[in-house]
């Protein structure tokens, strides 16, 4: 079955898509791709589409380097897909390197929740994320030491009172 990859410029149409798919990450909204566009960044938003459902999607902010012809280009959270279907993330790979090819990248930076670190630390069960990686590692995408969204997220339930929270925190740090 073949793949189609269009961009997306209906914000009612990327919603929709998106909170279709696997884990969806605030950082993959429209919402955070107008926000960041304040600070210089260029958001585009790619979905690619199986019999017309949607099975994947990135939004791909980019920014122009002052005085070059070149830019970057940075996936927040993302691209956002079933990362268990290891043919899929090589087509949204493609998809990407082809996009940077075509507008002077210098790099591209995606921090999908899939991350190498310490012992067995990763986002996603360690099969998972091994073949995630290795994935990337084969089209020679490569670990960056730069992070710009946090590695490790706590959730914390909100639902007892407020005493209660504070008093379950550290007190220099609360």
């Amino acid at each position: 079955m073949t793949i189609r990859t269009r961009q997306v410029t209906d914000r009612s149409i990327w919603d929709e898509a998106l909170t279709s798919l696997p884990e969806p990450h605030v950082l993959q909204t429209w919402d955070w791709g107008d926000f960041k566009s304040r600070w210089g960044w260029q958001p585009a938003r790619l979905l690619f589409e199986r019999e017309d459902r949607p099975i994947a999607a990135a939004q791909i902010l980019q920014r122009r380097l002052r005085r070059t012809p070149f830019s970057v280009i940075y996936v927040p959270k993302g691209p956002t897909l079933d990362y268990d279907d290891t043919q899929l993330l090589a087509e949204v790979l493609a998809a990407l390197e082809q996009q940077a090819n075509r507008q002077r990248t210098l790099f591209i930076k995606i921090d999908p929740d899939v991350w190498r670190g310490y012992g067995t630390e990763v986002s996603l069960p360690l099969p998972r994320a091994k073949t995630v990686l290795e994935t990337l590692a084969k089209r020679g995408w490569r670990q960056s030491a730069e992070q710009i969204q946090f590695k490790n997220t706590h959730i914390i339930d909100l639902r007892a009172d407020e005493d209660e929270l504070l008093a379950n925190m550290k007190a220099k740090t609360r």
